[in-house]
């Protein structure tokens, strides 16, 4: 619909020319020249009056042709005659008295002198009659009926393509206005636009090109009514056009239509205009209309496939502008859509594959007139998608709900036709031809049956056309929820306080919550104090700042022409970012917990964490796996594994650094192990301090710890174990080269396989050791165990392996290197400590150690040593170093050295006492006091001992440290040296070390003269 008001004010002029033109004839015809009285006709003809003589009538008929002429006043004064039109009629005749019926009428009416346009006509009735002065005029106030009329404009002409079929019509002209109007029956028809659709004789022109097709507007109805202006100059400037039934209004792609009525009013000086239509009204737009009718713009769309919606409603209303426009040198007036509204009790519209539900609907035009933006308003309005596209893998339907507006545009109708105009290709806006968006206003919602998208302050939508690539905004408080698809799984629900963005295609979608983290130097940057919260089942998480998710799954594969199901892992990356260490989360699936993050990312494949590295300040976490408990805190967390974790130091000071604001203390990462006590087995807790520390998740119910040292920074260790009966609990420390505690020597899976289904008390014996924690340990320093009973335990060595089950370990020298590994009892006062290749400490009812002289699988040997120390003891047995070339057993009740042997008293400093024993024997067994634990007696074989002055040679040999007494036993005679050179001989000797007297069995003795040779 365009040039509609001015088409209409040149046909009203049309109309009330004719009427002014068949008056004239009249005149003419009753005024001849020859001043004689027609004959008067029955009955017909015009009345005439003149004074107080007698009226008479003038009748005429036959064909005429009658030029009108107008005069302009010149700039300069003078005057111009200007042809306004000209009527012709096949014939005419008076039909009764003032009225006069033409036939074969056709008027044609010129602009600026050029004829612009036809108004043809089957036949005419008019009225005419005298003025005071007895002067023709027309008749006001009364109607001129026109047959099968039509009004065509010219192709040259300032509105080319304009016809007007209004069938049967009724005209009436008044001073101010020029009213029309047909039967309620009578069919109206007006084309606009496109080619001229006739010429003069009122038939169709040639058929036009699709362009033309394109630019042509149309409505069609029954029954017209209109008021019009008489004048675009005068006061009276509004235009009212009435169709009472069936309307129907196309233009370029666009259809309106309803049961009711169409109304159209125009402002004349503002050059806005109205339309309404009522009752059952639809709407259709398509791709590519144009509201302006301007015909260069090219659709993309002719074959009815770009339908943007079917628009159903109780009440349309259209409002126009009219507009000039210069082309070719001509002023085109021109009205051009400018707002589209359909109101209903609800309006619907049918868009591709789904449907619109709303009280109102308006459409706005973009800068050449297309629909850009359809707005639904007037209260809740809801989209649901009706139809799946074919071969897209969506499965399930959507309904979009807005409690104020939803607004549906397509950016090539705005951008497209410019960029068209300028001469741009099609292929150049070949994305923007697909572009589809969706607004929602308010708090709105996008669900279906396994999703929900929801925003307090609006949701937007971008989709392609054909494609199942979208991206939705929501803006405020929003929510997101995604139904669990297979039953045991549980619902995914994300909720922050400053929207979303959301990335799908056919198989992933990117989900960001709250602003992105763009700016980490801008203290004020709007993402610090986004919030936001993540449930899935048992698995969480929550914290300030940004939100990243991206997750992949399953999609549709073909082969062979056949449609298949292709397996892809679901994987979902999680990437969050915290101001400062606000994140914290749970998941269940690995028994993690997380506090103090900073930064979060995460890979979660089959709801499992596959990958995972988290900063924190420290990121603190709990691995909960039956009984057990392992408690972190690191500043940096790393999935090495499915099934472990690293937990790794901070970065060197930097201030952009992830730890910028670290505590120093927190520096190193820490583990504890918590293992609560239960009716099998008492509690226990062991803390790691390291730079490293890995742990590696076993089975169901255990984990292996692996502590390493980095960049000389060795890892340290604290235990504490309880003890039953209420004893205090036994604590060990120690640092290292590297650690590592297993839950297991052999799995109960194992175990179970070995032993059978069933528990049994050999399957319990057999495997209690190796399916007890084991801890070993490289490098060992500072080892330190206190308990109650064992006392204290000091220890280092290249390795050492603990066994909890079997209350035992084992400290390991090098082999390379020579150096023995080295254990020190303390117990009551006394210490006792073993060197060796190894050396084990273990308990069996009471404490034992044992140093043994071979390395495990290695040829070199070290000899075992044994060094005996009781503070503040003055006894030949008090303080005691012995070398072995075998073993060496340190029992609760006697320290035996089991091969050739050589032992030396020492003073407490370590240092060798030159008045103390001195021992080389076949064998050494030295017994300790059941209750205070000292030796109180050495017992050895083939020895040579030396004491104080005193010397023995004998098979074997006592010392009783209680009574003080070298007891010598050797069936070849011993021999014992005394001081000051007495010799004793005898198979049995008994010496008191303290006062030197001594006993002889079936022996003797000599005595050495002290005054030199001769005495």
């Amino acid at each position: 619909m365009k040039r509609l008001l001015a088409f209409l004010l040149l046909l009203g002029g049309g109309i009330a020319l004719l009427l002014l033109a068949i008056g004239d004839e009249a005149a003419v015809r009753a005024n001849g020249s020859s001043r004689t009285a027609p004959p008067a006709p029955p009955a017909t003809g015009i009345e005439i009056k003149q004074g107080s003589r007698v009226g008479a009538t003038v009748s005429s008929s036959g064909s005429f042709r009658k030029p009108h002429y107008r005069t302009i006043v010149l700039p300069d004064g003078r005057e111009k005659k200007e042809e306004t039109f000209i009527l012709n009629a096949k014939d005419s005749k008076t039909v009764d008295a003032g009225r006069q019926q033409l036939d074969g009428v056709e008027v044609q009416l010129f602009e600026d002198g050029k004829h612009a346009a036809d108004l043809l006509a089957r036949q005419a009735f008019v009225e005419l009659g005298r003025d005071a002065n007895g002067q023709p005029e027309l008749q006001r106030d009364k109607d001129v009926d026109l047959r099968d009329a039509v009004f065509v404009t010219r192709p040259d002409s300032r509105m080319p393509g304009v016809r007007l079929e209004i069938g049967d019509a009724r005209a009436r002209v008044g001073d101010l206005e020029l009213v029309i109007k047909t039967a309620p029956e009578q069919p109206v028809l007006l084309v606009v636009g496109g080619a001229a659709e006739g010429g003069a004789d009122g038939r169709p022109a040639e058929p036009e090109d699709k362009r033309n097709a394109r630019r042509r507007g149309t409505l069609r109805g029954k029954g017209l009514e209109a008021r019009l202006p008489r004048d675009a100059r005068s006061e009276m400037q509004r235009a009212e056009i009435l169709i009472r039934r069936d309307p129907v209004l196309e233009t370029g792609g666009a259809v309106v239509q309803s049961r009711g009525s169409m109304r159209y009013e125009e402002d004349m000086k503002a050059g806005t205009a109205r339309v309404t239509l009522a009752d059952g009204v639809q709407l259709d737009l398509r791709r590519g209309v144009s509201m302006s009718g301007l015909g260069d713009v090219k659709s993309t769309a002719d074959d009815g496939s770009g339908m943007l919606s079917h628009v159903r409603g109780d009440q349309f209303t259209g409002w126009l502008l009219r507009s000039r426009q210069l082309v070719e040198g001509r002023e085109r007036n021109e009205l051009v859509w400018r707002r589209l509204m359909v109101t209903g009790a609800p309006a619907s519209v049918d868009v591709a594959g789904g449907r619109l539900h709303t009280p109102r609907i308006t459409v706005l035009p973009g800068p050449f007139g297309e629909p850009f933006l359809v707005t639904a308003h007037g209260g809740e309005s809801r989209v649901e998608q009706t139809t799946l596209r074919e071969g897209s893998k969506q499965k399930e339907l959507f309904t979009g709900v807005s409690p104020q507006r939803i607004h549906l545009a397509r950016p090539a109708d705005f951008a497209g036709p410019l960029h068209r105009s300028f001469g741009f290709p099609e292929w150049t806006l070949g994305p923007l031809n697909d572009l589809r968006i969706v607004a929602f206003e308010g708090g709105s919602r996008i669900h279906s049956a396994s999703s929900t998208l929801e925003a307090s302050d609006g949701l937007q939508a971008f989709g392609s056309e054909g494609s199942d690539h979208a991206i939705a905004r929501g803006f405020g408080n929003v929510r997101i929820e995604q139904k669990a698809k297979k039953d045991g799984d549980a619902d995914l629900v994300a909720t922050g306080n400053d929207g979303f963005w959301l990335r799908t295609t056919e198989d992933s979608e990117l989900l960001r919550l709250g602003p992105p983290a763009a700016d980490l130097a801008d203290e004020r940057a709007s993402w610090r104090s986004h919030r936001y919260d993540v449930q899935h089942g048992g698995m969480s998480l929550a914290g300030q700042g940004a939100a990243q998710f991206e997750r992949t799954g399953e999609r549709d594969g073909k082969r062979d022409g056949k449609r298949s199901r292709e397996r892809v892992d679901q994987r979902t990356r999680v990437w969050l970012r915290a101001p400062a260490a606000e994140i914290s989360g749970r998941l269940t699936k690995q028994g993690l917990d997380l506090t103090g993050v900073r930064q979060l990312e995460a890979t979660i494949e089959d709801e499992q964490v596959t990958a995972l590295d988290v900063a924190g300040l420290p990121v603190r976490t709990a691995i909960v796996r039956g009984e057990e408990t392992v408690h972190a805190a690191t500043p940096r967390l790393l999935q090495i594994g499915p099934q472990s974790l690293r937990l790794l130091g901070a970065s060197a000071p930097d201030p952009g650094s992830l730890w910028r604001d670290l505590p120093a203390q927190h520096a190193r990462p820490t583990l504890d192990v918590v293992v609560a006590a239960s009716t099998k087995a008492p509690g226990k807790r062991i803390a790691v301090v390291g730079p490293q520390i890995d742990v590696h998740h076993l089975g169901r119910t255990a984990a292996f710890v692996d502590a390493t040292a980095v960049d000389g920074l060795r890892p340290t260790v604290t235990a504490q174990f309880e003890n039953k009966d209420g004893k205090p609990p036994t604590t060990a420390s120690f640092d290292a080269a590297r650690l590592r505690l297993l839950p297991f020597a052999v799995t109960p899976e194992t175990q179970q396989m070995h032993t059978g289904a069933l528990r049994s008390v050999f399957g319990d014996l057999a495997f209690h050791t190796l399916g007890k924690p084991w801890l070993i340990v490289d490098d060992v320093r500072s080892f330190r165990l206190e308990d109650e009973q064992l006392g204290l335990v000091e220890g280092q060595g290249t390795r050492l392996l603990l066994s909890e089950g079997a209350l035992a370990g084992v400290f390991f020298g090098d082999p390379d290197r020579g150096t023995p590994a080295e254990v020190r009892r303390t117990h009551k006062g006394r210490l006792i400590t073993t060197s060796g290749a190894r050396v084990r400490f273990f308990h069996e009812k009471e404490p034992r150690l044992q140093a043994l002289r071979t390395f495990t699988g290695r040829s070199p040997h070290l000899l075992p040593t044994v060094t005996v120390h009781e503070p503040g003891k003055k006894g030949l047995l008090s303080h005691l170093r012995a070398v072995c070339r075998g073993d060496i057993e340190v029992l609760p009740e006697s320290v035996v050295c089991h091969g050739p042997v050589t032992a030396q008293g020492i003073r407490e400093d370590g240092s060798d006492d030159p008045d103390g024993v001195h021992l080389e024997a076949g064998n050494l067994i030295m017994e300790r006091d059941g209750e205070g634990g000292q030796i109180v007696r050495a017992l050895c074989k083939n020895v040579k001992a030396e004491y104080s002055g005193m010397t023995a040679r004998s098979a074997s040999l006592e010392l009783d440290h209680k009574f003080s007494r070298l007891i010598a036993r050797d069936p070849n005679d011993a021999v014992v040296t005394l001081p000051k050179g007495r010799t004793l001989t005898a198979p049995r000797i008994e010496v008191n070390y303290e006062t030197w007297s001594f006993d002889l069995h079936h022996g003797g003795f000599a005595q050495k003269n002290p005054e030199g040779p001769g005495r």
